[in-house]
């Protein structure tokens, strides 16, 4: 929660309105700040984004995933 707040306060590529950066920088982003958990996990998560996530969504801005296809 720490690294969040600090990615937050130096304005770390996060855009809160979800209108400039992509769901691959976010993805980015939440990986290096997710380096306090498992390795295990760790890598789950980086199989899941490069499988299933990234190859679909990985150029759409935050703010503009389309929602029906998010819940396909």
């Amino acid at each position: 929660m720490r690294e969040t707040r600090v990615a937050i306060d130096n304005a770390h590529s996060l855009d809160l309105n979800g209108e400039k950066i992509t769901l691959a920088g976010w993805a980015e982003d939440f990986m290096s700040l997710a380096r306090r958990l498992s390795p295990t996990t760790q890598q789950t998560y980086r199989r899941d984004l490069k499988n299933y996530i990234l190859p679909r969504f990985d150029a759409y801005t935050i703010g503009k995933l389309p929602n029906d296809e998010i819940e396909s």
